[in-house]
């Protein structure tokens, strides 16, 4: 299997059951390439509301829910 690198974009969103914006591309022809976080198995936290920001341990745990969904390695890479 070799393995290509891929980007992650990402914003930061708190909006009440709204996903956390994220992207995920890789290069294919010269172009960079949007793909289906679906086909990764790829679930994006959710944001608990503004109200929430303000309450540190649900900050506290959507920082935590993040990193999985960005750090497994694709297994199509």
């Amino acid at each position: 299997m070799s393995l290509r690198p891929a980007y992650v974009g990402i914003d930061l969103a708190f909006q009440k059951r709204k996903q956390l914006p994220l992207v995920i591309c890789t290069w294919r022809d010269g172009r960079l390439i949007p793909e289906l976080l679906q086909e990764l198995g790829v679930v994006p936290p959710r944001g608990h509301g503004n109200a929430a920001i303000l309450n540190r341990d649900v900050v506290r745990r959507f920082a935590l829910d993040t990193p999985p969904t960005t750090s497994r390695p694709c297994p199509w890479h």
